[in-house]
């Protein structure tokens, strides 16, 4: 009597929605995506190829084909990633916003845009001749309610 060869047993994947939310987690806290996969125990390189299967899905998703169901855990850790990196950012500009304003400006959102976009402003040469005036108030004049000087 001959025996049949037994199939290989594979391991079960190392991608669940634990491991989707631990990554999503330490992004959210501020780590970088691939320090959150490692300290997740998933290998870089596996992160990565882990994210493009869920561009991929995300793709096929978007174009209104269905996802197969063995890319669904990735088209969610891809969802999930995306959505805490701007968490992230979104956290960290409000605290730099908050923290110090001059820096905000200075290196913020807006800084890279271009002429289309919203909040750009062209630079304009100014002539004029004659005196400007002007009147100087303290700040703390001004919030204890003093009259600018005429």
């Amino acid at each position: 009597m001959t025996t049949r060869p037994k199939r290989p047993q594979h391991r079960p994947p190392k991608i669940t929605p634990d491991t989707t939310a631990t990554i999503a987690n330490a992004i959210r806290a501020g780590s970088w995506d691939y320090e959150a996969a490692q300290a997740a125990g998933i290998h870089r390189q596996t992160f990565r190829y882990w994210m493009d299967r869920g561009d991929q899905a995300a793709a096929l998703a978007a174009a209104g084909q269905s996802v197969p169901r063995a890319d669904r855990p990735y088209l969610a850790l891809c969802v999930a990633v995306t959505t805490a990196r701007a968490a992230a950012r979104v956290y960290a500009e409000n605290r730099v916003y908050q923290e110090n304003p001059l820096a905000w400006l200075r290196m913020g959102p807006g800084r890279h845009r271009g002429p289309t976009e919203p909040g750009w402003t062209d630079r304009v040469e100014v002539e004029h001749s004659g005196e400007i005036a002007t009147a100087v108030v303290w700040v703390e004049d001004w919030r204890a309610g003093a009259d600018p000087p005429e």
